[in-house]
């Protein structure tokens, strides 16, 4: 299935995001600022991103799961997994991407610049916090 029609897309943004009518302003207004083009120039939009960034910025689905050292319940595999969703469908039709719209994943630090999309394979960074007392 290509993602030609923005009714559709936002049709499956939402169902993919849990998002409800009232946030088809934002999710529309997404769509469109992150849409790609194939070589063809047809408009592909992208609700695989827009349901990712739809669950990372919404506030009121992230609940502390522990106080020491402060982790956000199960959020993070579904953006990563939608995230990879939208990145094989990226370079499957062949899309030029928006800079700063590509579906990367948020430990990503560095991507190969490799193909249409610019994002192939992902190095994840580390990150080390020490929390006292």
């Amino acid at each position: 299935m290509t993602y030609l029609v923005q009714p559709d897309a936002l049709a499956r943004a939402k169902e993919r995001s849990g998002a409800t009518d009232a946030d088809d302003d934002y999710l529309n207004e997404l769509l469109t600022l992150s849409a790609g083009v194939d070589a063809d120039q047809a408009t592909h939009y992208r609700p695989f991103y827009c349901a990712a960034k739809w669950i990372e910025q919404n506030r009121t689905e992230q609940t502390l799961s522990e106080a020491s050292g402060t982790k956000f319940t199960g959020l993070q595999k579904p953006i990563d997994s939608l995230l990879a969703l939208q990145r094989a469908y990226d370079q499957a039709q062949g899309l030029t991407i928006p800079d700063g719209f590509e579906a990367i994943r948020s430990d990503c630090d560095r991507c190969d610049q490799i193909g249409p999309t610019s994002l192939t394979r992902c190095r994840p960074r580390s990150v080390v916090t020490t929390i006292s007392p």
